[in-house]
């Protein structure tokens, strides 16, 4: 409905000013009905002008229940509008002509207008294959409402099945091997002999829907086999939203059959559109009001010889079916087509309508909780449309009536489409144009994808037989039962059911740590214990043999240096065990392994007491320990102290829980090893250094690659956002060290002044500074607007200056070493040394980050 001023004479019709009147008083169609005696439909049919009113009713029960009496002007519009509905206006009786948001399948072909010249021409494309094509498989790609499911279900299925075609159609879904196989058992049972050609629609569903990656690689290489099939009996076409086209890259083989046979859907001409509109009404004997099919293509950037607007398809569809059911007699007037919302604001009209005026409290957050579920969190592309099962919007299952009757509404106004066993809304149009939803997805992202993430491992769980491998643990168990204690009421069983085995694995697997801790104590202590008494033995034997050796000394003047030896083998031997019991507890008890190695020193001075103490003394300063598989080369906090990022030299980047150690991602796309890594003020992104001469930005939660940067001319060291989140400096084998456009990927600065390689780079937290680390043993402060040096800080024999950190607050930077000392902190301002060396490491150190409280300093080494 338009957007009305509360004018009672700025409404043209009863019905709009009736469900204004509703809203106004708070009021869903269903309360209105129970107040006034109608039934709620009758109350829809009177909002949408379907239904003459009552001027009786009117008067004894309507404006009581508005409570308009004290509002005499109103009352007298109300009236006069009731009294101006003709009968002839009420709409005739017959079946809608359009789709609305629902795309044309084969069975709506005969409303099917307005692609005949496309839909012929891809016929010719597929049979042209099937001559001279070693591979038959053709892609259409078009952006999202280019109409490409209309086209290839209503347009090429219907054309070649009139050729004598067999044709199978589906969509991937999560499993779109197993929904091909069974799809081709069912068509080889028939004992068909035909071409056949497989129309795979939405095929972007296999990067969103699909989570299992060897079924996506398998599914694409059934598919490429069968497009090869020797008999060439079988083709087949795929419908690709244009922004997944990207995504084919990371399959060779896809990628190329991709590129060498593909259609791009554009939009339709102003002619194309025109059939659109005008012959389905033709067709069942419906009429246009004068001029509102030129105000339609107008409303869509459709005028003289100019293009739509992208993704008018679905919005001009459904304006069309929400304007013919606002029809009066036989004919669609600019009246309904105004009270719709026009173009733009009938899809919203319809689903606000739909969500205020007919749903309850209880059945609003239902309708939310569905919408959500069914919609795909775009990362990196726009939010698209996601198939849920039935089972999972069940969240209680006392509300599965309810929630059923929710559904049917939905989809009685086509912005749900239900299958037998599962959901999802009916066009991405309506994700893109109803700021209900918008607001939904934008108020909480990062828990809906948690949320997400939840559903996805839970279904695994279960299809694998509850394994408790598929468990969470860790951060992500952390994370879950956080966003869980405030959205309980949001997880369906199977959810609940996961979390809670998640949650008791947990506290067993926990349970099995302290027991086994306290058996490797246990034994350390026993094996201490079992030592000492060896010692005490060897030393009463010693005491033994001291009267024999006494008379000895008297004959021979040599028991003294016996009885010496057999005591200190005792206390060597006492030394050693005690030493190896504080190595067992290194890990488990740093404390209690000092105390051990502390009695080993005591015992004797061995090696193995000294490696000991050390060792123990190391790790009672160590929070945690990140063990990766390969040298680590660069380490990094997330801004909420969360997360820490290293990369090592087997090409790769990973992300880790600092709290509890776990791997959470690994970062795969550079070609050689990844020398830096940082991560963006706001956490959302992550930036990646690599030998092989680019800068990469990803997304730090889903782990995809955004932006690559090229342009050093040698490897890139090391990388460092700027505290707005905006720009990204790099280090580089080239001598230089440049400024980048996160947005764009622009060169804005370069460092020149080294002389040679820069190692590092890093901005202070203000902005205003640039650090550079280079090969000439120099730390090196510039101007982040003018570029000039503001001060140069030596680090004489220190080889290869390797890793760059300012402090949070700006008063520090620090740097480290290949060689010992291996680092140095000096006062940014002044330039004084606060800190020369990290003790603890055995080798080089490659870099440094202080943590977000400023408590830690972290360090990398190849030790």
């Amino acid at each position: 409905m338009p957007n009305h001023p509360f004018s009672p004479g700025s409404f043209k019709t009863f019905g709009d000013l009736l469900k204004y009147l509703r809203r106004r008083e708070r009021l869903t169609q269903l309360e209105l009905s129970i107040t006034v005696g109608y039934s709620e439909a009758q109350i829809g049919r009177l909002e949408n002008n379907q239904r003459l009113p009552d001027l009786t009713a009117l008067k004894a029960l309507f404006i009581p229940a508005l409570h308009i009496e004290d509002e005499p002007e109103l009352v007298a519009r109300f009236l006069e509008l009731a009294q101006s509905a003709r009968q002839e206006d009420a709409p005739a009786e017959g079946l809608p002509p359009y789709r609305g948001l629902l795309f044309f399948d084969e069975s709506n072909a005969e409303l099917f207008f307005g692609r005949e010249k496309l839909t012929a021409h891809i016929m010719d494309r597929v049979t042209d294959l099937v001559i001279d094509s070693h591979s038959r498989l053709l892609t259409v790609v078009g952006a999202s409402g280019s109409g490409k499911s209309s086209l290839i279900r209503a347009g090429l299925a219907v054309a070649l099945k009139q050729k004598g075609w067999d044709v199978i159609i589906f969509t991937p879904g999560d499993s779109p091997l197993r929904a091909l196989e069974m799809l081709l058992e069912e068509n080889q049972a028939d004992g068909r002999s035909e071409p056949l050609l497989i129309l795979v629609d939405q095929f972007e569903e296999i990067f969103t829907l699909c989570r299992d990656e060897s079924e996506r690689v398998e599914f694409i290489q059934r598919l490429l086999e069968l497009a090869s099939e020797p008999s060439k009996r079988i083709s087949v076409v795929i419908a690709l939203r244009a922004d997944f086209y990207s995504h084919c890259a990371q399959y060779p083989s896809l990628r190329l059959a991709v590129a060498a046979e593909q259609e791009y859907i554009g939009q339709m001409t102003v002619d194309e559109l025109r059939r659109a509109v005008e012959e389905p009404a033709k067709q069942n004997g419906w009429e246009f009001e004068h001029s509102l099919v030129d105000v339609l293509l107008n409303d869509i950037g459709a005028q003289g010889t100019s293009q739509p607007e992208p993704g008018a398809l679905p919005l001009l569809s459904h304006a069309l079916l929400a304007t013919w059911e606002r029809r009066r007699g036989r004919t669609m007037t600019l009246d309904g087509y105004r009270a719709s919302g026009g173009v733009r604001g009938a899809i919203a009209e319809t689903a606000e309508s739909l969500f205020t005026d007919q749903l309850n409290q209880s059945q609003q957050d239902m309708a939310r909780d569905v919408f959500l579920r069914l919609t795909e969190l775009g990362e990196g592309t726009e939010d698209t449309r996601r198939r849920a099962a039935l089972n999972e919007l069940v969240r209680q299952t006392d509300e599965a009536a309810q929630l059923r009757a929710v559904l049917d509404m939905l989809a009685g106004a086509r912005l749900i489409t239900l299958n037998e066993d599962s959901a999802e809304v009916a066009h991405e149009a309506l994700i893109r144009e109803w700021q209900r939803l918008h607001e939904w997805l934008t108020q909480d992202r990062d828990g809906l994808l948690l949320h997400r993430h939840l559903t996805e491992s839970a279904r695994g769980w279960e299809m694998r037989g509850h394994d408790s491998s598929e468990l969470y643990r860790g951060a992500r168990l952390a994370q879950a039962r956080e966003w869980a204690s405030v959205n309980e009421g949001r997880l369906n069983p199977s959810e609940q059911s996961f979390l809670a085995a998640s949650i008791e694995q947990e506290e067993h697997d926990a349970q099995e740590r302290e027991a086994q801790r306290q058996r490797e104590l246990d034994a350390a202590y026993q094996l201490a214990a079992t030592q000492s008494q060896a010692a005490k033995q060897l030393s009463r034997r010693a005491a033994f043999l001291t009267g024999a050796f006494i008379l000895s000394v008297l004959l021979i003047g040599v028991s003294g240096y016996f009885w010496i030896q057999a005591k200190n083998n005792g206390l060597k031997a006492q030394s050693r065990e005690l030493a190896a019991a504080a190595i067992i507890n290194l890990d488990s008890d740093p404390e209690r392994s000092i105390l051990l190695a502390l009695e080993a020193v005591s015992a004797a001075d061995t090696l193995e007491a000294e490696n000991a103490l050390h060792r123990s003394v190391l790790a009672s300063r160590v929070r945690k320990v990140l063990q990766d598989d390969a040298e680590v080369w660069s380490v990094a906090y997330s801004p909420n102290g969360k997360r820490i990022a290293t990369t090592n030299w087997n090409n790769a980047a990973k992300v880790w829980d600092a709290e509890s150690g776990q791997l959470l991602m690994t970062l795969i796309g550079h070609t050689e090893s990844v020398n830096g890594v940082a991560f963006s003020p706001d956490g959302k992104l992550l930036a990646t250094a690599s030998d092989d001469g680019t800068a990469k930005i990803w997304d730090a939660n889903a782990g995809k690659e955004i932006l690559t940067l090229s342009g050093h001319n040698g490897p890139v060291h090391d990388i460092s956002f700027s505290p707005d989140g905006k720009h990204l400096s790099s280090a580089s084998d080239d001598g230089t060290a440049k400024v980048w456009n996160v947005k764009t990927g622009e060169e804005e600065l370069i460092f020149s002044g080294h002389g040679d390689t820069v190692f590092d780079v890093a901005f202070s937290p203000d902005g205003e500074l640039v650090a550079t680390s280079g090969l000439d043993e120099y730390v090196r402060l510039w101007d982040a607007s003018t570029e000039n040096e503001i001060l140069a800080l030596p680090f004489e024999g220190g080889d290869q200056l390797r890793g760059l950190a300012f402090s949070p607050d700006g008063g520090r930077i620090a740097v480290t070493s290949t060689q010992s000392p291996y680092g140095r902190v000096w006062d940014s301002s002044t330039g004084e040394v606060l800190m020369n060396g990290f003790p603890g490491h055995r080798d080089a150190l490659v870099d440094i980050a202080f943590s977000p409280d400023e408590k830690y300093i972290a360090t990398a080494s190849s030790d």
